[in-house]
């Protein structure tokens, strides 16, 4: 009975570790399998993962070139310029008339008067004329002297215009026009500054 009952153990025993070998070789197979599908998931996974951030920059990226005329303004403001230009302010001129006026002088004039002498003829002194009773006539021409009146144009002054360049400080003034850009943040109600410097109330949106 013996010898029977080792052959039959040691077929079982030859069959036992042929199962075990061939379960180690499903599990070694299977695990490996899972092994590799698992390493399989994982890369897929990280994969994915990689590319998804890829995408989304792509994505962005083209985003922003496709927006970038619409996210943005040009704000402008007026400049005030002051230049100079030259006008006619007015005439001058020269003008010349005739007034009148009296002028007084005062001028010596002399005249001739005539006056009676009477001198004693002394005793045999000759005398001219005739010694007869007769009527006689002696005329004396007098003379004298009148103030005349000539008149005559002289040069007296020589008048020109010249002109004489003045200058002043004068203010101008002029209103000028500026753009304002608000933005609003998302809240109620918020406070931009804009592209000048200056602050603006934000507007709802």
């Amino acid at each position: 009975g013996t010898p029977p009952t080792a052959k039959a153990t040691g077929k079982a025993t030859t069959a036992g570790t042929s199962a075990g070998m061939a379960g180690a070789g499903t599990t070694g197979a299977a695990g490996m399998a899972g092994a590799g599908s698992g390493t399989g998931r994982h890369r897929d996974t990280d994969a994915s993962t990689t590319a998804r951030p890829l995408a989304g920059a792509g994505a962005g990226t083209s985003r922003s070139a496709d927006m970038s005329g619409k996210d943005e303004m040009i704000r402008s403001e007026e400049q005030l310029h002051v230049g100079k230009e030259e006008y006619e302010s007015g005439k001058a001129r020269l003008h010349k008339y005739v007034v009148t006026e009296e002028v007084t002088r005062t001028v010596p004039v002399s005249h001739e008067e005539v006056r009676v002498v009477r001198e004693p003829l002394q005793p045999g002194e000759k005398t001219t004329g005739t010694t007869d009773f007769a009527e006689q006539d002696v005329e004396v021409t007098l003379h004298a002297e009148r103030a005349t009146v000539r008149k005559e144009a002289v040069p007296v002054e020589r008048v020109r215009l010249e002109t004489n360049r003045v200058t002043e400080q004068k203010e101008v003034s002029a209103e000028i026009r500026k753009e304002k850009i608000d933005y609003a943040d998302g809240t109620d109600m918020g406070t931009g500054k804009d592209a000048g410097g200056e602050f603006g109330q934000g507007r709802r949106r």
